[in-house]
C-alpha cells in the first residue's frame, strides 16, 4: 500500500500548478489519485478525543485514511518541521492505528 500512496502523492505533487495550492486541494486530489488505484480513502476522518474520562467537544481530524490503516496528514510548507513528526505520532496513537 506505501508504493499506490507514494506514487498517487508524487503524481500530484508533480501535476501543473501543484507548487503553491493549498492543502485541502492537494488532498482531494491525492485522494482522488488513491481512489482511482483501489486502496478506500475516506478524508477528514474524525476521531473522538476522551480526556479523564470526558469526551472533548473537539474531535482529531485525520486528513486521509487509506485502506482503513494508513494515515495520510497532507502539509503545504516550505520547510519541515518536526512538529509535523510529533502530529503524526499523535494521530497514530490516537487513532489506534
Amino acid at each position: 500500500m506505501a508504493e499506490i500512496i507514494v506514487d498517487a502523492a508524487i503524481e500530484v505533487h508533480r501535476s501543473p500548478g501543484s507548487p503553491g495550492l493549498l492543502e485541502t486541494v492537494h488532498e482531494e486530489a491525492l485522494a482522488f489519485g488513491l481512489e482511482s488505484r483501489g486502496p478506500g480513502v475516506v478524508r477528514q476522518k474524525t476521531v473522538p478525543l476522551v480526556y479523564k474520562g470526558k469526551r472533548l467537544a473537539s474531535d482529531l481530524r485525520l486528513d486521509l485514511l487509506v485502506g482503513e490503516r494508513v494515515i495520510v496528514e497532507c502539509k503545504s510548507t516550505v520547510a519541515y518541521n518536526r512538529v509535523f513528526e510529533a502530529q503524526a505520532l499523535a494521530h497514530l496513537r490516537l487513532s489506534n492505528l
